[in-house]
């Protein structure tokens, strides 16, 4: 009963070049995925490690503006803050507000990172399989060429 389940496909050499191919561009497309939201996940962590400092840190502070660029500010407010809710939207909320929404952002992203993580080792699984199976391919063709070469050549009458 087992048996009426098996099915085999056959796949040309072609076919699995044009698999193979498949794979590496949905490789590179969940790496370039995987580079964003690690960027962004990156970003929400130091936002929300820079809330907390502030929240404890009332005077003078250097803040990281980019390109290894140091300004000094005045921190008069360590209550609130302001968040884009849109593109160019942006409302007053407590900072405590702010964190709690970023610690949902954050496990967000984690689980994105995780899931598209996992996609990534199965598309990566499947190519090294078919990269086997193409290395398979081309070993028994030089068998077979060089088997070709030594058998002396025959006449035909």
């Amino acid at each position: 009963m087992a048996g009426q389940n098996d099915k085999t496909t056959e796949v040309t050499e072609n076919q699995l070049v044009q698999m193979a191919r498949q794979e590496e561009t949905a490789l590179m497309q969940k790496q370039g995925l995987l580079d964003k939201l690690a960027h962004y996940l990156r970003e929400t962590t130091t936002a929300k490690e820079t809330l907390k400092e502030l929240q404890t840190t009332k005077g003078k502070m250097f803040i990281g503006i980019g390109a290894t660029i140091m300004v000094e500010v005045e921190v008069t407010d360590t209550e609130n803050c302001k968040r884009a809710f849109f593109e160019n939207g942006y409302k007053d909320e407590k900072i405590k507000g702010t964190l709690e929404w970023l610690e949902k952002k954050e496990e967000v992203l984690r689980k994105q990172i995780e899931r598209y993580s996992k996609e990534y080792a199965e598309a990566e699984g499947r190519l090294v399989q078919i990269s086997g199976i193409l290395k398979q391919m081309d070993a028994e063709k030089r068998k077979l060429m060089e088997s070709a070469r030594r058998q002396p050549p025959t006449i035909s009458k």
